[in-house]
This record gives structure tokens, C-alpha cells and sequence, in this order.
């Protein structure tokens, strides 16, 4: 049986729900693009560079969530939001 697009998400908020209280920060990372790496370039060649996400933003928005306060814990993070404020 297939599993929904919610599955990953659902997931992530039952693993919070049980491993917060154990300050066990559990999240599910989307990532709405295309990272731009060597051979994604090379798949996509006829795209422009702003059809890509760039991996050091990335890296940031991650890095972000995992350094987030205990008080402020969330299960979710989307890529974009993040990325769309740096400039």
C-alpha cells in the first residue's frame, strides 16, 4: 500500500510528541526546489539558476531548526520560508 504525502509529517509529530520530553527534537525538513549540485545542473541544463535552491541556504535553514530553543520546538520546516528572507 502506498504511503499518503502526509505520512513523513505525521510521523515526525507523533516521534515529537513521544521523544520531547526526553528533549529528543524531532522535525520533518521539505525542501520545495531543486538543489543545485553538479548533476542536477547536468539533469536540468536548460534551467535558470533561480529554478534552483541553493545548498548553503540549506544548510542554514537546518542548522536553524536544529539549534532551535526547547520552548520553541516545531515539527516542520520548510525549506522556502527560510530561504525566501536571505538575501
Amino acid at each position: 500500500m502506498p504511503c499518503s504525502r502526509d505520512y513523513p509529517e505525521s510521523l515526525a509529530q507523533s516521534l515529537a510528541r513521544q521523544l520531547g520530553p526526553e528533549r529528543i527534537h524531532v522535525a520533518n525538513v521539505v525542501i520545495d526546489g531543486v538543489v543545485d549540485l553538479p548533476r542536477t545542473r547536468e539533469w536540468l541544463h536548460d534551467k535558470p539558476d533561480d529554478f534552483f535552491v541553493n545548498p548553503s541556504a540549506v544548510v542554514d535553514a537546518i542548522w536553524t531548526l536544529c539549534h532551535q530553543d526547547p520552548s520553541a520546538w516545531t515539527s516542520r520546516c520548510r525549506a522556502w520560508c527560510i530561504l525566501a528572507h536571505q538575501e
